[in-house]
C-alpha cells in the first residue's frame, strides 16, 4: 500500500558511517496518521542521494518505489560523491505522553558495487624462442574496467545499460611482503558498476584490460612494445554493496596486438567483502 507518510529531507553532505536525520512531523500526523493507538512502532522505508530532480512515482508503496530504474554517469569522475542507498527499519513513539517524537535507525546499503585491482610486476622476462631479455615500463601501466552497468532499480534488480571505463594509471603503490619477498602493488582508484550477470567469459562479461609496454635490448638497439592482457574476476555476477578486488601479478609478456584477443592473466587472487565503510 501508499505510504501513510513521506517525504523528502536535505541534509548536510557527510562522510560519516552514522548521521542523525531529524524529520520534522506535524503532531497530529505521528500521533494519528503513523501511531494511531495503541499502535507505538511503524515501518520506515528510505532512499538517499537520488539526483536531484528525480521525480518520486505516486505509488509510493515500498514495491513500487524498488521499481524505480536509475541510471549513474560512474565513468566522468574518478572519485564518486556520493552512492544512491535504500535501506529499512522500524522506527519507535518515545515516551507518547511526554515527548511528542519517534526514532529509528535505519541501516542503509549502496546499491552500486566497488571493484578494485592491484597489480605486481615481474622485474624481467625472458622469451625463450629469442633469448631476448624484457623488463616492464612500470610507470606507464594502465587499466580500464570495461562492460560495467550503469542503471538499475532501486531495489537492486540487474543493470542492462554496459560501459567501459577509460584506461587509468596507477595512484599509488603498496609494499606488502609475501612468503618472505616484498611485493611492490600498484593501486588504482575504485571502479563502480550497478548489479549485472553474464555468463562465464562471455563477450559480454565484465572484465579488466591491462597494457603494459616492455622494453629489451635486441642487437644493440632498444626495442618497445606494448603489451595488452585481460583480467576477470572468478564470478559471474555483482551484487549490490559488495566490494570485489583482485591481486594479480604479470611476468610474461601479452598479446602486442590491441585489437586482438588478450592474453588472460590466469595468476591472481579473488577477494569479495561486504562494503561496510
Amino acid at each position: 500500500m501508499n505510504a501513510v507518510y513521506s517525504g523528502t529531507v536535505t541534509m548536510a553532505e557527510t562522510t560519516q558511517k552514522e548521521a542523525l536525520i531529524r524529520i520534522p512531523m506535524n503532531e497530529n500526523v505521528l500521533n494519528q496518521t503513523i501511531f494511531p493507538r495503541p499502535a507505538n512502532n511503524c515501518e520506515v522505508y528510505v532512499i538517499a542521494n537520488l539526483p536531484a530532480g528525480t521525480a518520486i512515482p505516486d505509488n509510493t508503496s515500498i514495491e513500487s518505489l524498488k521499481q524505480m530504474v536509475i541510471e549513474t554517469d560512474f565513468k566522468s569522475a574518478t572519485t564518486q560523491p556520493s552512492f544512491i542507498m535504500e535501506g529499512q527499519g522500524i522506527a519507535s513513539v518515545i515516551d507518547r505522553n511526554k515527548v511528542q517524537a519517534a526514532s529509528g535507525t535505519i541501516p542503509m546499503d549502496r546499491l552500486a558495487a566497488k571493484l578494485t585491482v592491484r597489480i605486481s610486476l615481474d622485474e624481467s622476462y625472458t622469451d625463450t624462442k629469442t633469448s631476448l631479455t624484457w623488463t616492464p615500463v612500470k610507470e606507464s601501466l594502465k587499466v580500464s574496467l570495461r562492460n560495467a552497468s550503469s542503471n538499475t532499480t532501486i531495489g537492486g534488480s540487474m543493470g542492462n545499460k554496459l560501459f567501459s571505463y577509460e584506461e587509468r594509471g596507477s595512484n599509488d603503490t603498496l609494499e606488502e611482503t609475501v612468503e618472505g619477498k616484498t611485493v611492490t602493488r600498484y593501486l588504482f582508484n575504485p571502479f563502480y558498476s550497478y548489479p549485472r550477470e553474464w555468463e562465464f567469459r562471455s563477450p559480454d562479461a565484465l572484465a579488466f584490460y591491462v597494457s603494459l609496454p616492455w622494453k629489451c635490448e635486441d642487437e644493440g638497439t632498444e626495442k618497445f612494445e606494448y603489451c595488452y592482457y585481460k583480467v576477470f574476476p572468478n564470478t559471474t555476477q555483482l551484487t549490490p554493496n559488495n566490494w570485489y578486488n583482485i591481486d594479480l601479478n604479470i611476468g610474461v609478456l601479452g598479446t602486442f596486438n590491441q585489437n586482438e584477443e588478450p592474453v588472460v592473466v590466469e595468476n591472481l587472487t579473488y577477494q569479495v567483502v561486504d562494503w561496510k565503510n
